[in-house]
């Protein structure tokens, strides 16, 4: 299981400003105590590392491998007036399609809270149980058809899965909880290159077109 820093400063900013404010968390300011940038900044990165440090990665999937110059159309292509892949036309255009995929990373939905545990004035235990369905999606124009898109993807543009995680965390007294998860997907752009050349003159025009897919990638989980 892998933990992911991703959790904005800015969140965090404003949760030591409030925490500063009410007395609650850090050094308590006096009449003369001031507040520096470093020490701001010091108590905004342990929070994050924090909160960072309770995120547990559930079901996370092997990243599909580039692919690079795959070439012709799927039957369920819709294609202009200029001609399906290869085709000479009569309009004396050789119409030719590549289709790639490029791994681009990951990106993650926004937290949603799951169940509560209440401050108790002694430690103990609490059981949380958390299950999600993720499900691909995708933006952009498919120009060589959904089944080239998902041949060169390796999966199905409409697939999707539901991840159920049960756990028990200790609890100190006097602590209240929360439990949340949030969507992963793993994020792949499909590069679309049609290129027209003139059969008379040998002049080749060439335009790409993309396709931002989600791939569902299971849940992130954490207990604050």
């Amino acid at each position: 299981m892998k933990v992911k820093k991703v959790l904005s400063k800015g969140i965090i900013s404003l949760l030591v400003a409030s925490l500063i404010l009410s007395g609650t968390a850090l050094t308590t300011p006096t009449a003369n105590a001031t507040t520096t940038s470093d020490a701001k900044g010091k108590a905004i990165d342990t929070m994050l590392d924090y909160y960072n440090s309770q995120i547990t990665t559930i079901g996370a999937q092997a990243i599909f491998p580039d692919v690079i110059d795959s070439e012709g159309v799927s039957d369920d292509a819709v294609l202009d007036d200029e001609g399906t892949a290869g085709e000479i036309t009569t309009f004396g255009a050789a119409v030719m399609w590549k289709t790639s995929k490029t791994y681009k990373g990951m990106e993650y939905g926004a937290w949603e809270t799951v169940g509560v545990r209440k401050a108790s004035k002694a430690p103990g235990k609490v059981k949380f149980t958390f299950s999600k369905k993720v499900s691909t999606s995708f933006s952009g124009s498919i120009k060589v058809g959904v089944k080239k898109v998902e041949s060169v993807l390796g999966f199905k543009l409409n697939s999707q899965k539901t991840t159920s995680f049960e756990n028990s965390w200790d609890c100190k007294a006097n602590v209240s909880y929360k439990a949340q998860l949030r969507a992963r997907y793993k994020v792949y752009q499909v590069k679309q290159t049609k290129t027209v050349m003139n059969t008379w003159t040998g002049q080749q025009t060439v335009t790409n077109y993309y396709v931002k897919v989600k791939k569902d990638d299971s849940i992130d989980v954490r207990v604050i």
